[in-house]
């Protein structure tokens, strides 16, 4: 074994002890995740309360209390939109490329991509209180005119149950781990176009025995899966005197690749957020926002098969001398619509009694109701933050409702809110690293209009010839920044319902028609935008054709008032130029007649 292949074999053992640590310690977090996500799924009685159930030819019943509230929480989440803006700390240029670094966030931020991870990933955080986003540079395969290859940002999220993040990190954005491994199965004929030949034969083909009541099997049969691990790792270097980060690729028998970071930032390029408070003493224990209905679940399953159970059920007393023979009257008359034939004078003497059991079913009852106002309470939900209220209530009182449900939700929202954040600012860094070709980005704007802006232009001469500057081609927009602060602005969860905003703008257009009537109609144009319906896009387009009609209107009115005042000086010009005419003709005829020697005025006069 020579030294590469001893520090190979060194690395292989060290990354195996950083995976059993990590799992070691996040196996009870791991369970309670896989157990809430069952939950969400209805996978909820034990094994044990399903052989009583089938013993008994009872039917299964649950109510799924985490399903209802785990769909409230994502379409309340999915319905706020978060924006990304960078802001520049020094005035004048350093705006221009904010702006233009925010445009192309929203570019890798408002895809149809972007939105499903982010669903898994907030999905993610309120089963198991942790989020992980990997943030990925990729080719696009187009170069531009100088051959420089055009890249895009994408983000990926990690499911925590293939995560071993290093246990022992406490800061909220786990910045102070050393290690993250990913693991996955991985096709192993897929790998060779990825690896060399020789390390990819070195795998084992996983082996899972997987059991159904259709067939007995394990995974090797049917499919050549190999347990691959996707690492990330800090290793002290003291030349450097500094962490260096690696990357590797490795299963339990040999590291198909390993090398330094490509990336010029000093972190992994993934994005971890935790919802609950850390426990120094344990910071590996993690609980996700579900953990407490748990028993409140349970509970509430049990009551329900209580109650079905005494529904389809009879409790009776009767005195030995009543029937004739107790086991037949037991087995008769529990049939459905059952005749059983009892001594004479046992009724009348009151010898057997049913005993109902409604007074039970209803307490069980009550308390299944009780039981799901518990669990809103404890995840923070209520009707009037999900709009489904029925009870009257003052503006004002339904107002402080709605904030009391958004502070029940507030760890999640901010946690969420943090992550979105934290990926803004790795892209920033690979921004910079890697969008160094001209690039074209197109973004749509809320009424549907299309904008087009060029980043790293290229900028050309009158002939289209580069422009250089020492010997390197002259760029606009170049996206080498400074130091930026991102600010993240989201939209509240609820700003009241369309009925409600539509009174207070009645109310300011009213105020205004008597104070600053010419505002009303810029009012009225805000007031659409404000209304979430699809009726208000069409309205605020007929108002815009109007104002173009009413335009284009008074231009043709200026126009044929124009003409009408030229046309009015022509007239009165030719009216003077007559006037002049006959005087100089009067002037003329007055000069033929004066006699001779005698002055035209004093003709004129005398005239």
């Amino acid at each position: 074994m020579n030294d590469k292949q001893k520090k190979e074999f060194n690395l292989l053992q060290k990354l195996k002890l950083q995976v059993e640590e990590a799992r070691f310690h996040s196996k009870k977090s791991k369970e309670t995740a896989k157990k809430i996500t069952n939950y969400i799924k209805g996978d909820q009685l034990p094994q044990e309360v399903k052989e009583i159930l089938a013993g008994r030819e009872q039917p299964e019943m649950w109510e799924n209390i985490f399903k209802k509230i785990d769909a409230k929480i994502s379409g309340l989440k999915i319905t706020s939109r978060q924006e990304i803006q960078a802001y520049g700390r020094q005035k004048g240029t350093d705006r221009i490329q904010a702006n233009l670094i925010t445009n192309i966030l929203k570019t890798t931020m408002d895809s149809t991509e972007w939105w499903a991870n982010k669903k898994r990933a907030d999905a993610a955080l309120r089963t198991s209180a942790v989020s992980v986003v990997e943030v990925k540079v990729k080719n696009t395969g187009e170069r531009d005119i100088l051959g420089k290859k055009v890249k895009e940002i994408r983000y990926h999220h990690i499911p925590t149950s293939q995560c071993y993040i290093d246990p022992f990190a406490i800061n909220p954005d786990y910045s102070d781990m050393r290690y993250f491994h990913r693991e996955r199965l991985l096709d192993i004929e897929g790998l060779y176009k990825h690896f060399p030949k020789e390390k990819v034969d070195k795998l084992r083909a996983y082996t899972q025995e997987a059991s159904s009541e259709y067939s007995n099997q394990s995974t090797s049969q049917y499919s050549k899966r190999a347990l691959i691990y996707y690492s990330w790792f800090k290793e002290w270097d003291n030349r450097k005197k500094r962490d260096v980060i690696y990357y590797a690729v490795w299963s339990d028998e040999v590291i198909l690749e390993t090398k330094e970071s490509p990336y010029h930032i000093t972190r992994f390029p993934i994005s971890i957020r935790r919802m609950d408070e850390i426990d120094h003493d344990e910071p590996w224990d993690t609980r996700g926002l579900y953990y407490n209905l748990l028993p409140i679940q349970d509970r509430i399953n049990n009551c329900h098969l209580r109650a079905i159970h005494m529904m389809g059920t009879n409790k009776m007393l009767f005195e030995s001398d009543a029937v004739d023979d107790a086991e037949t009257f037991i087995e008769e008359y529990s049939q459905d619509s059952a005749v059983v034939e009892v001594k004479a004078g046992a009724l009348s003497s009151n010898k057997i009694k049913d005993i109902k059991q409604y007074n039970e079913i209803a307490s069980l009852r009550n308390e299944i109701a009780d039981l799901r106002h518990q669990a809103e309470e404890l995840v923070g939900l209520n009707n009037e933050i999900l709009g489904s209220a029925v009870n009257r209530l003052s503006g004002a009182a339904i107002e402080n409702r709605q904030n009391a449900g958004l502070v029940g939700l507030q760890d999640f929202i901010d946690t969420s809110a943090e992550q979105d954040k934290d990926l803004a600012e790795i892209s920033l860094g690979l921004i910079q690293q890697y969008f160094t070709a001209e690039q074209v980005y197109k973004i749509s704007d809320k009424k549907e209009a299309d904008a087009y802006f060029i980043a790293n232009e290229i900028e050309r001469d009158a002939n289209g010839a580069v422009v250089r500057v020492n010997g390197e081609p002259k760029r606009k927009n170049s996206l080498q920044i400074g130091r930026y602060d991102i600010i993240l602005q989201q939209m509240p969860y609820s700003r009241g319902s369309t009925a409600e905003r539509q009174k207070v703008w009645g109310e300011y257009i009213k105020a205004l028609q008597v104070t600053h009537p010419h505002l009303v109609p810029e009012m009225i144009e805000l007031s659409l935008q404000d209304t979430d319906s699809p009726i208000a896009m069409q309205v605020s387009q007929l108002i815009e054709r109007d104002k173009q009609n009413q335009a284009q209107n008074a231009g043709q009115q200026q126009q044929l008032q124009m003409q009408k005042i030229q046309l009015e000086m022509q007239t009165m010009a030719a009216k003077l130029e007559e006037i002049m005419s006959k005087a100089n003709l009067n002037k003329a005829k007055a000069t033929e007649i004066a006699p001779a020697g005698e002055p035209t005025q004093q003709i004129q006069g005398n005239a």
